[in-house]
C-alpha cells in the first residue's frame, strides 16, 4: 500500500502495511494547533492513561519499571524519535520494534539510520501530526503506517495489529480532541 501525498510522512515511510487515519476540524491557529501538540501532556485523558498503563503492564510484572511515555518529550525518552518536523505544518516521530512482542523490543537507532533500517524481524512504525487548511478551517490529521521488514514480521503483525487497532484508534482520536479543546480554549 502506498500513499503519495508529498508530505514528510511520506520521505520517512512511502511503503507500508498498515495504516490508521484520523482528522479533526479546529477553529485555532496553525501555531496554537502545533504548540498545542508540542506540548501537551496526554495524561490528561483517562482512555489515553488507562490505554498505556495497559501497555506497559508486561514490564511492570518483570520489574521494569517504564515511565508512561505521554507527551511528545517521554515518546522520545521510551525509544520514538522526532523523524522531521516542519513548524507549525507536520511533525513525523518513528520508532523500530516488534511491536507485537509484550516488552515492544524497541530498537534504538539513530534518526539518520531510520530510512535505511531493515532487519528482518522487526517493524517500522511512523505517526505525524498534520495541519492543512481546507475551507478556511484548519484540519489536523494524523497518520500511523506501519512496514514490516519481513514475511514473518508481516505475520506477527497483523493479529496484534487486529487486537489493538480499534484502542490505537481511540488513542489517536482523543489525542485530536484533547489537541482541539486546548488550541481553541487558547484563541478565546
Amino acid at each position: 500500500m502506498t500513499d503519495a501525498s508529498g508530505t514528510l510522512i511520506d520521505q520517512w515511510l512511502a511503503t507500508f502495511d498498515f495504516v490508521e487515519r484520523h482528522k479533526i476540524s479546529i477553529d485555532a491557529s496553525r501555531a496554537k494547533i502545533y504548540d498545542s501538540i508540542r506540548h501537551l501532556a496526554f495524561h490528561r485523558v483517562a482512555i489515553i492513561r488507562v490505554l498505556f498503563a495497559l501497555r506497559s503492564l508486561p514490564g511492570l510484572f518483570r520489574g521494569q519499571e517504564k515511565r508512561l511515555a505521554l507527551t511528545i518529550d517521554n515518546l522520545q525518552r521510551n525509544g520514538f524519535m522526532i523523524l522531521e518536523e516542519r513548524q507549525d505544518e507536520e511533525l513525523v516521530i518513528g520508532v523500530v520494534g516488534k511491536f507485537w512482542k509484550p516488552s515492544g523490543q524497541i530498537r534504538r537507532i539513530p534518526v539518520w539510520e531510520f530510512k535505511t533500517f531493515e532487519e528482518p524481524g522487526f517493524a517500522k512504525a511512523v505517526w505525524n501530526f498534520r495541519i492543512e487548511e481546507e475551507q478556511g478551517r484548519m484540519i489536523l490529521s494524523t497518520e500511523t503506517r506501519i512496514r514490516c521488514l519481513d514475511g514473518e514480521a508481516r505475520r506477527k503483525f497483523a493479529p496484534y495489529w487486529f487486537v489493538i487497532q480499534p484502542f490505537s484508534g481511540l488513542i489517536r482520536m482523543a489525542m485530536l480532541h484533547v489537541i482541539k479543546r486546548e488550541a481553541e480554549r487558547d484563541e478565546e
